[in-house]
């Protein structure tokens, strides 16, 4: 899995440098901006609307993360919900682990858990359940609004530099591709590795592990800067 994931990253690169090439320099820019924009305006967009849509749901589908609670729970050797802080966290960052969430996001999670442990109606499951839901419909709403930004700023782009001729100021026009084709690249990484971050259910963070690639663009990863998830 590791070398199949390192394979991935290179292609990706190998691509998209030499989609620029082939695309220039202006429709390499389209495309870099357009993943910025999109990125931005879909984390706005999930901030937005994903709570509202958590709390409709998470009565439905709060349940499956129970199984991980009650594990972890096991594990620790509690009968019963612990009312430290400290050790509510410590549960809770299992739970997520056993869910196959990355260990820096688990962390931000079980903090969150143990900051509404204060709640009248607080309990593990609940706790653990609100936030599950919450971070996986942010997911959800961020993917749709970006594909939809995208797709919309793809076709206004291509109109734009239809317009544009530049024969003269070819080869310039050819390295400036290249050169966005490799930051495009990075984009896409970068993405990609945030998303793996969260979805340990079909790669399981053992299997990430053993790519010293994918480990780096999920440590040094300003998508969860811009994203703040």
């Amino acid at each position: 899995m590791a070398m199949l994931i390192n394979i991935g990253i290179l292609l990706t690169l190998a691509v998209c440098m030499w989609n620029g090439w082939r695309r220039g320099l202006i429709m390499s820019l389209s495309n870099v901006l357009i993943i910025i924009i999109a990125l931005v305006a879909g984390g706005v967009a999930a901030a937005r609307f994903a709570p509202d849509f958590a709390g409709m749901v998470e009565p439905y589908i709060g349940w499956l993360s129970d199984d991980a609670v009650d594990e972890a729970m096991e594990e620790g050797g509690y009968l019963t919900d612990p009312r430290d802080a400290l050790e509510i966290e410590e549960i809770a960052y299992s739970a997520f682990s056993k869910l196959g969430v990355s260990s820096d996001a688990a962390a931000a999670f079980a903090s969150l858990v143990a900051e509404s442990a204060g709640a009248p109606d607080f309990t593990l499951r609940t706790g653990v359940s609100r936030v599950a839901v919450s971070a996986g419909l942010y997911l959800m709403v961020f993917m749709v609004a970006f594909a939809i930004i995208a797709m919309a700023l793809s076709v206004i782009a291509g109109v734009v530099a239809s317009s544009f001729d530049l024969p003269i100021l070819n080869m310039f026009n050819k390295i400036g591709g290249i050169s966005l084709g490799f930051l495009y690249a990075l984009f896409i990484i970068f993405t990609a590795a945030w998303f793996l971050r969260f979805t340990g259910i079909f790669i399981s963070q053992d299997e990430l592990a053993g790519s010293g690639l994918i480990q780096f663009f999920m440590r040094v990863n300003p998508v969860k800067g811009i994203l703040g998830l």
